[in-house]
């Protein structure tokens, strides 16, 4: 079975084996769900693991005073789109470093929401929330993932350098496309930011990017827990089949008019869970 971000080996042993770089949040998610002890997680040495791999190969740019955008939610059937553009200074990098900065894929959501209390009193940032009744109308209108995020990170550094007054050496987008897609995406669009670099794994290289990470995800899990607290019953992460047995009972419980204001629609989910209720 593959989702976003990891991949699961079901043997005939009834061994479990979830492999990638999210494999630690969803072994989670299935413990808190089926009520397991923690304990019967065990990370794998393996150094071609891409947990293991991404983290030996951080190693931060402390150079520069600089803008860094990331974005959380784009792999979640559930809960909006978020962006956050966070603002670092050389002088700050190293107070981030100590507090436990670094990718949110590699932090527990525990940690994020520890780390992320902090970090937004001494981090100047912004953050763009697309909520998902306004994501699936874009989608309908023809809108791919790729170009609503374009337009998202662009959002947020509008903001971010109308607002801020400071020097700013570099803004850093965390690539999902290259510079010219980017661009092209954004072609209808009057104000365009467009002395920015995007680059690959931005979050492992730029201490802004990382904190823009931590906060976006702090606030997807605010965004998350809230839409929870309404409908009654905790939403899944993710994309998975767990997800999928979550919608069926949505839809059972509170019909299928909700979903577009709590999840995004185009999802194969969607198709999954109407199946499901045939």
């Amino acid at each position: 079975i593959e989702g976003v971000g990891y991949k699961v080996h079901v043997y005939t042993s009834k061994k479990v084996m979830i492999q990638g770089e999210m494999a630690k949040e969803e072994a989670t998610m299935w413990a808190e769900l089926f009520d397991l002890p923690m304990d019967f997680l065990s990370v794998p040495n393996n150094p071609t693991d891409k947990v293991t791999s991404s983290v030996t190969k951080i190693s931060y740019d402390r150079s520069k005073n600089h803008f860094g955008s990331d974005e959380v939610g784009t792999g979640d059937f559930f809960g909006p789109v978020v962006v956050v553009c966070a603002y670092v200074t050389i002088d700050q990098q190293q107070t981030l470093l100590d507090l436990g900065v670094k990718d949110s894929k590699l932090l527990t959501d525990e940690a994020i929401i520890k780390i992320a209390s902090t970090l937004r009193s001494i981090v100047p940032y912004w953050s763009v929330v697309l909520p998902n009744p306004k994501y699936n109308e874009m989608i309908t209108k023809g809108y791919n993932q790729n170009k609503l995020k374009a337009y998202l990170h662009n959002h947020a550094l509008r903001k971010a350098l109308q607002e801020h007054k400071s020097t700013v050496d570099l803004c850093v987008v965390d690539a999902f496309c290259n510079k010219e897609q980017y661009f092209s995406y954004l072609t209808d669009y009057p104000f365009v930011v467009r002395n920015i670099e995007l680059v690959e794994k931005a979050e492992s290289k730029y201490l802004a990017v990382a904190a823009a990470s931590i906060i976006a995800r702090d606030e997807f899990i605010h965004q998350m827990n809230a839409i929870s607290q309404t409908l009654g019953i905790v939403l899944p992460y993710g994309a998975s089949a767990i997800v999928d047995l979550i919608g069926k009972r949505i839809a059972l419980e509170k019909g299928f008019g909700v979903f577009d204001n709590i999840a995004k629609t185009h999802f194969k989910n969607m198709d999954k869970i109407k199946t499901m209720m045939k």
